[in-house]
Order: C-alpha cells, then sequence, then structure tokens
C-alpha cells in the first residue's frame, strides 16, 4: 500500500505534489537549511520584494521537473527509461541546490578565488591579511568559478547528497529505487555514459551495490539545458518576487511543445527540442532570461552593492573570521556536521552587525551594507554596452570605476 501524495501550495506553480521521499528529503535539516538563503542575495536591496529563498525555488523547480517529464513526448523504449529515471530526476530537481553559497552566487565566487589563491593552485601570491580594494572584489566577482577545480554549488550539492548521512539514507532506502550517485552526476551536469555504453556502479549507505542505468541525454538535459526546469523556475519566480516582467514566459506552452529529436553532432542521440511553431515562444524564452539578467542581477545599484560584500567577504575570509567556514575545502568537510547548517546569510549578516562600529574600511563597508547606504554608479547606458563592440561589458568591472570612497561614509 503506497502512502497518499502530499502537496504544498506555491505562488508560482500552485499545488506541488510530492512523493513520501521527497516530503521525507524536504524535512532534513540540511534541506532546511535552504530557508536562511534568499535566492537573490543582495538585489532585496534595490527590489526590495525578492525576499524568497533557494527553499522555495528547490520545490519549484521540483514542479518543473514534473511538468516537463509528464508532457516530454517519447517512443516506447525510452518512456520506460524515463519512467525507471523518474524519481531519480526528480530527487535531482529537488535536491540541485542543496550545497548552495549564502548570498546567492557571491560567496561562491569569492571561495573559489580565495581558495585557489589559498592552497597556490593559481600562480599568485598570497596577500597578507588586508583590506581588498573594490577592484579586486570587482574583478574576482566577474569571474564564474572555475569548474576545472569544482569550486561551485553544484559540486558541494553533489558532496551533500553523497556524504550527508540523512540524505544519503533517504535516497537510498527509497522505493521506487533511487540512484543516489546518478543524483549527484545530474545535479553536476554529469552525462552518465560509459565508452561501452553501459551504466556504472554505485554503492548504498549500507554497503549494497547496483548497476546505474544508462541515462539518455534527453532527459539528463532536463536538469542542464539552456532549457531546463531550474531555468524555467527562476526566471519565472524571481520575475515575480521582483515584481517585474520579463519574466513571464509561457513554460506551460513550452513544456507541452517539448519533443525528442536526433542530435546534430551524434543521430544516435537523442536530445530534447521545439518544432518551429514554438519557436516565438523560444526566442521570447531567450529574451527574458537576457532582460532578466540585465535589468535585475547586473542592475547597476546590485552590482556595486555586491562589489562591496564581496571586498568585505575577502577580508574576513583573509584575516580568518570565518572559521571553521575557512576556504571552500573547509567547508565540504562540514557537510554531515552541524556546522554546516550554519554556512547561511546568517553568517554574513552576523559579521557584518559585528563590524558597524568600526571606524575601519571594512566598517564602512559592513554599515554600507547594513543601513543601504546607496553606491554611486555609473549610468546603465554606460554600464551595460560598448559601443566599440556593440555586445555587453563586464558589468561589475565598469561599475567599480563609480563606487564612492567608503572611508567618507558616516
Amino acid at each position: 500500500m503506497t502512502s497518499k501524495p502530499r502537496y504544498i501550495n506555491d505562488p508560482v506553480h500552485g499545488p506541488i505534489e510530492l512523493t513520501s521521499t521527497e516530503w521525507a528529503l524536504i524535512n532534513t535539516k540540511a534541506f532546511q537549511r535552504l530557508r536562511r538563503i534568499k535566492q537573490l542575495g543582495l538585489v532585496d536591496l534595490v527590489f526590495p520584494g525578492a525576499e524568497h529563498s533557494r527553499f522555495t525555488h528547490s520545490l519549484g523547480t521540483l514542479a518543473m521537473m514534473g511538468t516537463l517529464i509528464r508532457f516530454l513526448p517519447a517512443k516506447p523504449e525510452f518512456r520506460r527509461q524515463l519512467d525507471a529515471l523518474t524519481p531519480t530526476l526528480r530527487a535531482a530537481a529537488l535536491l540541485h541546490d542543496i550545497g548552495h553559497f549564502p548570498l546567492s552566487h557571491l560567496f561562491e565566487s569569492v571561495y573559489g578565488h580565495w581558495t585557489r589563491t589559498k592552497w597556490n593552485l593559481e600562480d599568485v601570491d598570497r596577500p597578507e591579511p588586508s583590506a581588498p580594494s573594490l577592484q579586486e572584489a570587482a574583478h574576482l566577482l566577474s569571474h564564474k568559478p572555475s569548474k576545472d577545480f569544482g569550486y561551485n554549488h553544484e559540486r558541494m550539492s553533489a558532496e551533500v547528497v553523497l556524504h550527508r548521512k540523512e540524505i544519503r539514507e533517504i535516497l537510498d532506502r527509497a522505493r521506487p529505487r533511487i540512484f543516489t550517485g546518478l543524483v549527484a552526476k545530474l545535479i553536476c551536469g554529469d552525462f552518465v555514459r560509459e565508452p561501452d555504453g553501459s551504466g556504472i556502479d554505485s554503492g548504498g549507505s549500507d554497503g549494497s551495490s547496483w548497476r546505474i542505468p544508462e541515462v539518455p541525454i534527453a532527459a539528463a538535459l532536463l536538469m542542464h539545458s539552456s532549457l531546463d526546469a531550474d531555468r524555467l523556475d527562476y526566471l519565472k519566480r524571481d520575475c515575480v518576487e521582483t515584481g517585474m516582467v520579463y519574466g513571464q514566459v509561457d513554460e506551460a506552452y513550452i513544456s507541452r511543445m517539448l519533443q525528442i529529436a536526433p542530435a546534430k553532432e551524434d543521430p544516435t542521440q537523442f536530445v530534447i527540442a521545439l518544432p518551429l511553431k514554438a519557436i516565438r515562444a523560444a526566442d521570447h524564452y531567450m529574451l527574458a532570461r537576457f532582460h532578466f539578467y540585465t535589468q535585475i542581477i547586473y542592475h547597476k545599484t546590485v552590482s556595486a552593492f555586491n562589489i562591496v560584500a564581496g571586498a568585505l567577504l575577502l577580508y574576513l575570509l583573509r584575516n580568518e573570521e570565518l572559521a571553521p567556514y575557512d576556504d571552500y575545502r573547509s567547508v565540504r568537510y562540514l557537510v554531515n556536521t552541524d556546522y554546516f547548517l550554519n554556512f547561511t546569510d546568517h553568517l554574513f549578516w552576523d559579521k557584518v552587525r559585528s563590524l558597524l562600529g568600526d571606524d575601519s574600511l571594512p566598517g564602512a563597508w559592513a554599515r554600507t551594507l547594513y543601513y543601504r547606504l546607496r553606491p554611486e554608479t555609473l549610468k546603465l547606458k554606460e554600464l551595460f554596452v560598448d559601443r566599440k563592440r556593440s555586445r555587453p561589458t563586464n558589468r561589475l568591472a565598469a561599475c567599480v570605476t563609480k563606487v564612492q570612497d567608503f572611508h567618507s561614509r558616516p
């Protein structure tokens, strides 16, 4: 006898149906930690409605994954594979951000830079403890963490899935079976295919082992692609919460129009695609993403606050004031401890409050963030377009040239 499904009401997707396994995962300490990490970091300093969390986004990604799987047409043999993988795909969607860093992607960028510097993984000298410059913060925030070193939230989420006991035990005893190792690989975007076309070995927390089934690329693309469950949720959710209209795409129509088609590079492989009649919906979706980033994520004032926060975070790391969260590697080793549960936005804001009375430059930065003392920035048209190249410029690097000297802040 199967247990009745549970439902959570969501402002974007309506009632979200949950299996007993998904309900158990949501009620773990590690997943509840996501309530204390805002989806958009410091964006709420400019768009006050952006108070939603990684918790609600993860639920929305699960809802979108269920919708995509339900509408995806396929031949019987592919449908059988997809049905067997559905619990695993849904678990990957639900847990894709479970290892996320605080303050959206700001911590991720700074921690990646600091870890590579600290452990001499880059050809740079380790700086002495000091207050970093805003230019330095802007430079490191303008570069995504290198996937070569694995310093990103996807890899951290995989670490939580594989090594946090409360998560691993739920996944390993789930029925229908969820392939825990495959969940981690799907989160990281690793398409699972051995040279001989077979699956790979995986093991349970109880010492058991089994063969992971081969994952069709089309199924893996539901988790990692330009049109995946993650993007379809955050685009609409973030725009709803910020009050912007750019993300109002017709995700229901796009989901219904999804098809399976041969890949151009390898016709023996199949990918997800849209028919020609859905091209306008796809165009709208891509343009909506473009405007979402330019008008919200890279808003000139948001970028300025991110630079200040990045400089302050780098100062705290250099002066070893965030122990035991000293670098990426330290955080990774904490995933199965209660220390990991406190690695949230609250950790940063507690440090900000402790510096409010400090007369130093970091104290000025702390007051700028805590009291929202708006930094002066470039005009949007100057910030956004490089007329000589006719393409978007590095907004963060441009923004820093007009950030005021925060020594003068009260």
